[in-house]
């Protein structure tokens, strides 16, 4: 008679050997994605030098400029110029998400294809798919869900559409808050679905030198979507409190929507509208920062937050998804009622009148990002998703995914 168990044993063993098999095997990976600025930034090009030796692939993408081929690590990144207007973006586009991955790439030289989002990517990404044999992953970095990403109701409706056809034709989702994966577990029960941060250049922006000055921050863009006339109220409330203090509001607003805005500081002379800029200009607005303010109407996760963590500082931020992954209320920063100037006005004014209390909640807000937002956490939640993904194409089921998700604070 056998034991009890033990005919349990050879089918543990079969599934551990070849769990150990995927972890080792070669993984050839590609990436679509939207639009990348300048792809040689470590805040992009370090998600793929940081993998190890036995990843590596393709990258398509549309960028500020042309070039051939450039080699990111292991991946080789091919991409076609932003258009310059609607119409040549749209065709570029296509060519750059569709065509060159199958011009440049066989069946069966890929192993996973992820689209950075469940739209125009996505969509490139259920047909790459298919072309390639390949396992897809959809990637979810906004939380268009609760707020429409437009106010054209035919525009919602067709995203809505593509959204569907995408998570439809995936093998796993990849979120970034506790709300998104719900949203996707609701509508796609059987889809194995994976919550964890974005890759952010962390380290890069922790070994700057940092002192407590006299601004606080704002870093994003669009303007209305992030709450920038909010902000702006809420400033106003309490400037007079703090002759000293300045507000610095960093990022892209074209004419003429940036005099809206300057009409609404009632150009106050503490009031500055900042050029966006590359990570280094972030950085070095944030190095010298008091703290950084952010009450956007909407946040997925928020890479700004996680930057301003790794510097070392106090953050006030609406109450959304992100800030309540990324800040932790009464001890990293604070976090404020949606839409309330006042609200924004009383913590901000509680945080400038103490130096002590905003020191502390920056170096809290430092170790929390060494904690759960480093490179390091997302090469790991990054390798767990992609090998149980592609265990379950080899036939071990991937419908329990175990990748660690992030606090919901």
């Amino acid at each position: 008679m056998n034991m009890p168990g033990t005919g349990e044993r050879p089918e543990r063993d079969a599934q551990e050997k070849l769990s150990v098999a995927v972890r080792e095997c070669p993984l050839r990976i590609l990436f679509i994605f939207p639009q990348v600025w300048d792809p040689c930034k470590t805040n992009f090009s370090g998600q793929f030098t940081m993998l190890p030796e036995s990843v590596s692939g393709h990258i398509f993408t549309l960028s500020s400029r042309q070039q051939p081929v450039v080699k990111l690590g292991r991946f080789l990144l091919r991409w076609k110029e932003i258009g310059a207007s609607t119409w040549q973006g749209l065709w570029n586009g296509l060519v750059a998400r569709w065509w060159l991955p199958i011009w440049y790439l066989k069946r069966g030289e890929v192993d996973v294809v992820i689209a950075y989002d469940p739209y125009a990517c996505g969509l490139a990404g259920v047909f790459l798919k298919w072309v390639l044999g390949a396992r897809l992953i959809v990637q979810m970095n906004g939380d268009f869900h609760e707020y429409p990403p437009s106010s054209s109701v035919i525009k919602n409706a067709i995203m809505k559409m593509v959204f569907s056809l995408s998570m439809r034709w995936a093998d796993a989702a990849k979120v970034l808050n506790s709300s998104q994966a719900a949203y996707v577990r609701r509508l796609y029960p059987a889809l194995p679905v994976y919550q964890f941060h974005d890759y952010v250049a962390c380290e890069f922006f922790e070994a700057t030198p940092t002192t407590q000055g006299t601004h606080v921050l704002f870093i994003g863009h669009p303007f209305h979507l992030k709450g920038v006339d909010i902000l702006v109220k809420a400033f106003l409330l309490i400037a007079d409190r703090h002759p000293l203090v300045s507000l610095r509001i960093m990022g892209y607003s074209p004419e003429p929507e940036l005099s809206v805005y300057q009409a609404l500081a009632g150009h106050h002379p503490r009031i500055e509208f900042l050029k966006p800029g590359w990570m280094e200009a972030v950085r070095d607005q944030l190095k010298d920062c008091y703290a950084l303010v952010n009450v956007t109407r909407t946040e997925a996760l928020g890479r700004v937050f996680i930057e301003a963590m790794s510097c070392g500082k106090p953050i006030v931020a609406s109450d959304t998804n992100g800030a309540r992954i990324c800040v932790e209320d009464g001890r990293t920063g604070f976090i404020v009622r949606q839409e309330d100037p006042d609200d924004c006005a009383r913590q901000l004014d509680r945080l400038l009148s103490d130096p002590a209390l905003a020191a502390r909640m920056g170096q809290a807000a430092r170790a929390r990002a060494r904690a759960l937002f480093s490179e390091a956490s997302y090469e790991r939640c990054f390798m767990q998703m992609t090998r149980e993904v592609m265990a379950g194409r080899t036939g071990r089921a991937a419908a329990s995914p175990s990748a660690p998700t992030l606090p919901t604070a």
